[in-house]
């Protein structure tokens, strides 16, 4: 009986580990250019190149880039799927496809959105640098989920010097519209 319990709690720690090893957000168990890229859009979503104090962070371990620029613009996204990877000994290339709702703007203040339902479609060029696998180019601007987007527009509300009624109820009606494209 104990011989089985040890048994099991042996296999299920295999599963575990296995399937933590291509857990994107682990940068040391990244091994692939599918899994760079992978790391990098989910960090972009969660909107790490919206804000310049995550760059460094978050976005950097992942690009050859040094520095990030400041955007005025990002693409408010539904979603990204990675659609297809060519790897040899030293560059790659993945295609990622984006399913944008729109761009919201940096405004004079606050923000605006323009809604835009489009697909893109990105190759994202990698070479290996150090034995690790670092996306060359392009340097897009942030491609952030919907829930990045409500938070940039409620931080903005909070970071405004002067905080007004139709700059707050703008945000809000871009809330309301981007929550409206996603049904």
């Amino acid at each position: 009986m104990l011989r089985n319990q040890f048994f099991s709690l042996v296999c299920l720690s295999a599963v575990i580990s296995l399937s933590c090893s291509h857990c994107p957000k682990d940068k040391n168990r990244i091994s692939s250019a599918s899994q760079v890229v992978e790391a990098f859009c989910n960090e972009d979503a969660e909107g790490a190149q919206a804000w310049s104090s995550h760059w460094q962070s978050k976005i950097q371990a992942y690009t050859t880039w040094e520095d990030s620029p400041g955007w005025d613009s990002v693409d408010v996204i539904k979603s990204y799927q990675i659609l297809a990877v060519k790897e040899n000994n030293n560059s790659a290339e993945v295609d990622v496809a984006y399913s944008i709702l729109g761009a919201m703007d940096s405004a004079e203040v606050g923000f605006s959105f323009i809604p835009q339902l489009k697909e893109e479609k990105v190759k994202f060029i990698l070479t290996k640098v150090s034995e690790k696998w670092k996306i060359a180019s392009p340097q897009l601007k942030p491609h952030i989920s919907t829930t990045a987007a409500f938070e940039l527009l409620d931080r903005d509300c909070v970071n405004l010097n002067k905080i007004d009624d139709k700059t707050r109820n703008r945000h809000l009606a871009i809330k309301n519209q981007i929550s409206s494209l996603l049904k």
